[in-house]
């Protein structure tokens, strides 16, 4: 679902502008995409993965590796972690560059140095550390009247 300015690809297809809120989108699993915001105001985007479990472990490894300043100012992890994240989530999220057969080379050769330096592709200590709890800023009116669970009370209420 997406609101603002938006372009997405899926594989090598024509980028599609997505203009307007409540656009919703599916891609198939296995499937490279991109998402920008192709406006010079915000944009918001919500997106659901399923199954989820292992998608949220890899975004709390990523965003925790930037956390730590173990990645570019892209956000992109080094080499070294690339190689061991890519082989821990293969299964979830496949990196577009280089192309696959020159990361299972390149990954290949670096991914016993990766694990001999102390790189790991799930972390145990961000799977331990606790994460702060912040509040988040409201979604847009046309956002939020789209996701039918906002209305449900939160879990344990009992409301």
């Amino acid at each position: 679902m997406a609101l603002g300015n938006l372009r997405q690809r899926r594989g090598r297809t024509t980028p599609l502008r997505l203009q307007s809120s409540g656009w919703w989108l599916q891609v198939a699993p296995g499937v490279a995409h991109y998402w920008w915001n192709a406006g010079n105001k915000e944009a918001w985007v919500v997106a659901e993965v399923q199954p989820g479990e292992r998608f949220v472990a890899m975004i709390r490894q990523i965003w925790l590796l930037a956390q730590d300043g173990k990645t570019d100012a892209k956000g992109r992890p080094s080499l070294l972690q690339a190689a061991v994240f890519s082989r821990e989530f293969a299964d979830t999220i496949q990196f577009t560059s280089p192309p696959q057969l020159v990361q299972r080379v390149l990954f290949g050769l670096l991914y016993p140095l990766a694990r001999a330096t102390g790189h790991r592709g799930l972390d145990p200590a961000y799977l331990r550390r606790e994460l702060p709890i912040v509040d988040l800023e409201p979604l847009p009116a046309e956002i939020a009247e789209l996701i039918p669970s906002l209305d449900a009370p939160p879990p344990g209420t009992g409301t």
